[in-house]
Parts: structure tokens; sequence; C-alpha cells
């Protein structure tokens, strides 16, 4: 009883926290507008069938098509053959963990949609390795596994320091603007043209919005954001728009 109080309360803090900041901020009706009544809204909507095709790389294509397929099995495992084992009751609650996730992937199916829907599925994956699988395997192998994984871990961090080096050998080529610091020189000019119009264009009492996908970029360097026309085109305006 004690541990269900505390696991409860765990789910529970957030969730009354995140309720809260929506309260106190007078946007709770605003967040069930965009992201429950007008989710069928989206302009930007990519198929799930992108992902299995595989237009943003063979990982994600295998991936795509596994993780459905262990979902079905994890359904059956602990819905339809009811739960057995302590295993099958933890895989049942990454079950369905792992469903309500999906919901990320919807209506704009591209990899990072994709990756972060499937994250507490890729947990469920490891889970059921470890255990149906590494029990079986004798400790040599997982030795070998081990050591293996090590020097792939100590090749993507020296990879990563190469990458850094290479950052702060190539700053000179970025500049800083007002709120955040090391964009692209080109992407600068771009943004100071546009800036620039915009406030010449407010100086004469005209209102400036700009109806492009990356609108709300432009704003930053202004410190403006106008509410549903820095998404034009990009995502979800709401069920009354």
């Amino acid at each position: 009883m004690k541990c269900i109080f505390f696991r409860t309360l765990g789910v529970i803090t957030p969730v009354a926290i995140f309720g809260i900041y929506l309260i106190s901020n007078n946007i709770w009706y605003e967040f069930i507008d965009y992201t429950i009544l007008g989710i069928k809204t989206f302009s930007n909507k990519i198929s799930y069938v992108n992902l299995v095709k595989g237009n943003y790389g063979i990982i994600i294509s295998i991936l795509s098509i596994i993780v459905p397929i262990f979902i079905v099995y994890m359904y059956i495992k602990t819905v339809v053959l009811k739960l057995k084992t302590k295993d099958d009751k933890i895989l049942f609650v990454l079950f369905a963990y792992s469903v309500a996730s999906l919901i990320v992937i919807y209506p704009i199916s591209d990899s990072i949609h994709f990756l972060i829907g499937i994250i507490p599925s890729l947990v469920a994956i490891v889970f059921v390795i470890t255990t149906k699988v590494f029990t079986k395997i004798s400790i040599k192998i997982l030795n070998y596994l081990y050591y293996m994984l090590l020097m792939l871990l100590m090749l993507l961090n020296l990879t990563s320091t190469i990458e850094l080096y290479n950052y702060f050998k190539n700053i000179s080529k970025y500049s800083y603007v007002q709120n955040f610091k090391y964009i692209s020189v080109t992407t600068y000019n771009s943004l100071k043209e546009i800036d620039e119009f915009i406030i010449n264009n407010e100086k004469q009492g005209k209102e400036v919005y700009i109806l492009d996908a990356n609108a709300a970029l432009y704003m930053i360097p202004l410190n403006k954001y106008n509410k549903d026309y820095d998404m034009f085109n990009k995502g979800n305006l709401g069920a009354r728009r």
C-alpha cells in the first residue's frame, strides 16, 4: 500500500505542477484547444508510411516496423494471456506507457516525433531482452558484449570530442544576436534584413506578421511573438481556427 501511495504521488506531483502553471497563467483553455480539440487541424501532416519506406534512414525504418510488432506482442503477453509473473506486470506498465506515448507520432510522423514517441517501447524491448535473453547467455559472452559496448561508448566519446573541437575551432564564423549566441552568419544576415524590415514598418504604425515556418525565429531578436501567426503552416492552430 505504501509503495502504491508513493508511485501515485510521483505521477500526480508533476501533473499537479503543470496544472497549476496553466491555471496561474490563465492558459488552461488554450492548452486544451491546441493539444486536444484542434489535433485534427494540423497543417503539417506526415504519414507513418514515410518512416517505413526509409525516408529517414534504414534504422528509423527498421524501428518503425519492430515497434508496432512489439507493442502487439506486449498486448498479447500482458492482456490476452493475463499477468502471470512479476516481469509480466512490469511489462504491462511499459506497454501502457508505450501505447500512450504513440500519440506524439500523430499527425507529424517524422523521425523526431517518432523517436520521442517510442522511448517507452525501446525501454520495454531492452527489458525483454535483458530478462528473457541475457539470463540464458553465458558469463563469457556477457563479458564480451560488455567490453564491446564499452569500446562503442569510448568511440562515441571520441567522436563527440572531435566534433566539439571543430565547433570551437570555427566559432569565429558565428555571430552574437540578442537572446541566443551562436547562430550561423548566413542565418544572422537573413534575420537582420527581415528584422530591419519589421522595425521600419512598425515605425510607420504598421503591424507586421511573417507567414513562414521560421517566423518565430525572426521574432526572437525583437523579443516578440505573434501567437498563431508564428506557427503558420507548421503546427496546430486549435479547434477555433
